[in-house]
């Protein structure tokens, strides 16, 4: 299958299923009757077949285990990604979905603009730090104006330009303004992350996706960045050293604004259990890994 055949194949599947999705949405699973194509109902088509099962009345993770065992039949790395769409597509129809997040989970899958071109050039380190700090900010004026005004006022506040780009920080805003569960926008924010060739890149969607998560949950600007930023120390790990061998030990970490850890660490940077002490004397216990907060400690 070629790119210019795969890109097609993806805007049919998607123009179906903002269709179907439209009309489920207003007229009921009843449609599917009419709109089934009755000579791919079989399992040559995961679409097709899922939209029979769905009118079947058939569970929705029933539906999903045996369009999963059709997809992990198919040895085309293309076509079981056009087959993911499509059982993506049948559980969100299935679910009522609206268009916006449905347009939004099915693209996650695929990178059109970018389909034909090379990997992307590496980031030198300090134009690294320079957008980790940039998110680090936006992340905490958001964090700020949610605890005050509410989820709701993120509409204000989303950067529409950066949004149409597919960036990461106001695509997953803009889920958490309607209201989308964590589960799902992670889901999304994943997807399209694991699309991303470039490493470093890699990284900076991923912190994107831990600080939306992390405003969705309700925490305030500074247990943001204990969970995104502990240290420096974990920036160069990653960028200039990425493949070095772990070394597990005790250590202490003083951190920007009078943050300090100490507990467990590997390389230079928090992995396993260990505490977190603010300058003003608040004190945090959970475990880590890879520089990463993961959870609080009970007790």
């Amino acid at each position: 299958m070629t790119n210019e055949e795969f890109i097609n194949e993806f805007k049919n599947i998607f123009d179906r299923s903002m269709l179907l999705s439209e009309e489920t949405r207003r007229k009921g699973l009843i449609v599917l009757k009419e709109r089934t194509d009755v000579y791919k109902p079989d399992q040559t088509d995961v679409m097709e077949f899922g939209l029979k099962l769905i009118f079947d009345k058939i569970q929705g993770h029933i539906v999903d285990s045996v369009l999963s065992n059709i997809i992990n039949l198919e040895n085309d790395n293309q076509k079981k990604i056009l087959k993911t769409v499509q059982k993506t597509a049948v559980l969100a129809i299935q679910q009522g979905y609206n268009k916006i997040v449905l347009a939004l989970l099915l693209s996650s899958y695929v990178n059109i603009d970018n389909i034909n071109e090379d990997n992307m050039s590496v980031v030198v380190y300090e134009d690294f730090k320079k957008e980790f700090n940039r998110i680090l900010e936006r992340t905490r004026f958001i964090s700020d104006k949610t605890l005050k005004e509410g989820l709701l006022c993120l509409d204000d506040y989303i950067d529409a330009d950066k949004l149409n780009q597919r960036d990461i920080m106001e695509l997953g805003l803009k889920l958490t303004c309607h209201g989308m569960d964590a589960l799902v926008i992670d889901r999304i924010l994943s997807n399209i992350i694991n699309l991303e060739n470039n490493k470093k890149r890699m990284i900076l969607k991923t912190v994107q996706k831990t600080a939306v998560l992390a405003i969705h949950a309700g925490y305030d600007a500074k247990t943001i960045e204990m969970i995104l930023n502990i240290d420096d120390a974990y920036i160069r790990n990653i960028m200039i050293a990425p493949n070095q061998k772990m070394i597990p030990c005790k250590g202490k970490i003083t951190g920007k604004n009078g943050i300090v850890y100490e507990g467990d660490v590997v390389n230079g940077i928090p992995h396993g259990k260990g505490k977190v002490t603010y300058a003003d004397g608040r004190t945090i216990e959970g475990n880590w890994k890879n520089g990463k907060f993961l959870e609080m400690l009970e007790g």
